[in-house]
């Protein structure tokens, strides 16, 4: 089966899927970059958008 991604903007994120990208990326830089904010962007991900995954 072929993936599929389709991009979302911040707002359109449920609030699960904010608090799972939350998890995902802490748990990956929070000791090197602080709690993942959305509205302040890493040096390696300026994007407002995120690919979204899910299966439909």
């Amino acid at each position: 089966m072929p993936e599929e991604f389709h991009v979302v903007t911040h707002r359109a994120l449920t609030g699960s899927q904010r608090a799972a990208l939350q998890r995902l990326f802490d748990s990956e830089y929070l000791a090197e970059y602080g709690a993942w904010d959305p509205d302040r962007p890493y040096g390696y991900s300026p994007a407002s958008v995120h690919p979204d995954d899910q299966r439909r």
